[in-house]
């Protein structure tokens, strides 16, 4: 196993508040603009600080209804739902998921009771997806880079647009397994060669792996799955993360998936998910969930792989 690359987990660092998470909190107009450097014309600027108003409003309701967790002014406050929506959710008809192949082997027995792969050093640094209509293509991504360090090798940001471009996955009726096929196939590249050189059948391939699976709908088996195997890919119902900004999220509806996630760290309490909305999002680009009650639909279609 490779070594323990920070001496604390961040589970324990997020609890910590900073100035910056701190002015996260603070619902004041002019102090969002400048903090998200945002401008507007004059007839723009009062329509978005309606919509703001509004949103802090919401903020107070969810927050009653869910005092495990926070809500704020965070990157997307002056955006409608259905903007919002638009922006960064992509609805997905999800039919029989794919079983996957192979068998996997457990790296890390016997687990312990819970786990965060950023503190040994497997998780890559958070980034912004923008309106990328592939979100599976981030924790499919980080999913593949982080297996391929626990085998040894460097961690490194693995291509999210060789995937979009290449991987074949429907827009609205695919599913990480079909991105894991091709990368069990093909291969993936990183980040910073496939900019310059993109080619879907590269010649050397950075990362690979061995093998994929669709797991079971059982957040006890997939606690098992993080600790022992790394972490893995989840759909999600991420309608009610807009002004999410911190804490432990629970009531969060399971309607359908409309998002993609990598869940990089769980315990009993809750599961710890590394987003692609940008580190200004959430605790640092993290979201954590609450374990087992299927929150935010986190248990309909979660898929590991290996390397």
């Amino acid at each position: 196993m490779p070594q323990l690359r920070h001496p604390l987990p961040r589970f324990l660092l997020l609890c910590a508040a900073t100035p910056a998470e701190a002015l996260k909190g603070e619902w004041g107009w002019a102090a969002w603009k400048e903090r998200y450097g945002r401008t507007y014309d004059a007839a723009e600027d009062a329509a978005r600080e309606a919509v703001f108003a509004a949103n802090e409003r919401g903020a107070a309701a969810q927050s009653a209804a869910n005092p495990r967790a926070t809500y704020g002014p965070g990157p997307f406050a002056a955006l409608t739902t259905s903007e919002f929506a638009a922006e960064r959710l992509r609805p997905y008809r999800i039919g029989a998921p794919a079983a996957g192949t192979g068998s996997a082997t457990a790296p890390v027995p016997p687990p312990p009771a819970s786990i965060d792969w950023r503190a040994r050093g497997a998780v890559t640094p958070v980034v912004d997806q923008g309106q990328l209509g592939s979100p599976w293509a981030y924790p499919v991504a980080d999913t593949v880079a982080a297996q391929w360090f626990l085998r040894g090798h460097p961690l490194q940001t693995l291509s999210y647009d060789q995937l979009a471009q290449c991987a074949n996955v429907s827009a609205r009726l695919g599913t990480p397994a079909e991105a894991f096929a091709y990368v069990k196939r093909a291969g993936l590249e990183t980040a910073a060669y496939f900019a310059s050189h993109p080619s879907c059948t590269p010649q050397g391939p950075e990362a690979h792996i061995k093998g994929f699976r669709t797991l079971a709908r059982n957040e006890s088996a997939m606690l098992d799955w993080l600790i022992r195997t790394g972490p893995f890919v989840v759909g999600v119902d991420a309608s009610h993360w807009q002004i999410y900004t911190g804490g432990v999220l629970k009531g969060c509806s399971g309607r359908g998936i409309d998002h993609y996630a990598l869940v990089v760290g769980g315990g009993a309490d809750y599961w710890l998910l590394k987003n692609s909305w940008g580190p200004e999002w959430g605790e640092e680009g993290y979201v954590r969930v609450a374990f087992g009650d299927d929150e935010c639909g986190i248990a309909e279609l979660a898929t590991g792989a290996w390397a």
